[in-house]
């Protein structure tokens, strides 16, 4: 048995009650996706967890708004519970922003897009200074980044029996089919051909 919070990106930036501490607090979930609570700070997210759902249950004029609240105090402890974990995160305010636009961009132009330069142009700063905030935010290269969202999207086309292996490297931008291929081959371990016969074989 699991609670889930779902909000939309709206909602949130709506009742973001810090955004400094959301761009840090961002970067440590990114990193660390598995987070060990102690005794005191489990009680205290069930205590905010059983507030939303008898809050959510109630019908009230202003109910939008006692969620964001909640969803605020919430946000405010968990920001209070990584405090001691991201108290040691060594870099400032404005690195945190340019790490947390670097990995949306990515997220965004990666399947046609993976060159380091293209993204440092679209941040306006050079090469090497997005690599620097990115080791040190991350102590990922900002190349691996880019490889990291390359195989999602990588494996999603490959999925997708509709289309052929050429047409699959051309949706991704790929000079020729035998670059694609080299790029799954490095990035996958097997040519598309052999990945595509092992979902088959799995299904």
């Amino acid at each position: 048995v699991a609670d889930f919070l779902v909000v939309s990106v709206e909602f949130l930036a709506r009742y973001n009650p810090e955004m400094t501490w959301a761009a840090k607090g961002f970067i440590y979930i990114k990193l660390h996706p598995v987070f060990h609570l102690l005794p005191e700070e489990y009680d205290r997210c069930m205590a905010d967890f059983k507030q939303f759902r008898e809050r959510m249950a109630e019908q009230n004029l202003f109910r939008t708004d006692i969620q964001g609240r909640l969803l605020q105090i919430f946000l405010f402890d968990m920001w209070d519970i990584y405090s001691r974990e991201m108290d040691k995160m060594k870099f400032s305010n404005n690195t945190a922003r340019i790490f947390l636009n670097f990995l949306d961009c990515v997220e965004q132009h990666c399947k046609t897009q993976r060159e380091v330069a293209y993204y440092a142009s679209e941040l306006c700063i050079t090469p090497k200074y997005l690599s620097d905030v990115c080791r040190k935010v991350s102590e990922v290269s900002a190349l691996d980044w880019i490889k990291y969202y390359t195989i999602h999207e990588l494996t999603k086309v490959l999925k997708d029996f509709s289309l052929t292996i050429a047409e699959a490297s051309d949706s991704m931008n790929f000079k020729s089919p035998s670059h694609f291929s080299r790029m799954v081959r490095e990035l996958l371990g097997v040519s598309p051909s052999e990945y595509r016969h092992s979902i088959r074989d799995n299904e």
